[in-house]
């Protein structure tokens, strides 16, 4: 079982789509394949199971903003998993916290965190992701 952070801002609409993610059960990476084909090769390595949280950190002296946790429950990246017409893949949102985020804290040093998509693996905010799933 892997953790994976989610931006859901989409600079060029100037609009965060974290709500829609929770309501339609997906994430989707706002930008084309074509743009960052790295982002759609991260998005098709997560799996069913997997940990996936829609996270807010723009710079790396802040913390990190959590808004949901949730369940990867199909790998299969796709329209039909997806919504407004980009691929994307379904997940099963066990915490919206759209409405109140979390902030967890976060080393300084450069993991990937404010980036549109990453793989978590330091285990102090995993423990902290899992946290906020108990509440």
């Amino acid at each position: 079982m892997a953790v994976w952070g989610i931006g859901a801002y989409y600079p060029g609409e100037q609009e965060d789509k974290a709500k829609k993610f929770v309501e339609n059960g997906r994430i989707i990476i706002g930008y084309t394949e074509e743009e960052h084909p790295d982002y759609y090769m991260m998005l098709r390595t997560i799996k069913p199971g997997d940990i996936v949280f829609i996270k807010a950190r723009f710079m790396l002296n802040q913390a990190m903003r959590i808004k949901a946790v949730g369940i990867a429950v199909d790998y299969n990246v796709s329209v039909e998993n997806g919504m407004d017409h980009r691929e994307g893949i379904a997940v099963n949102w066990i915490k919206d916290l759209t409405d109140k985020p979390v902030d967890i804290q976060k080393g300084k040093f450069n993991d990937g965190s404010t980036r549109t998509i990453y793989q978590e693996r330091n285990p102090e905010v995993i423990n902290q992701i899992a946290e906020i799933l108990k509440r």
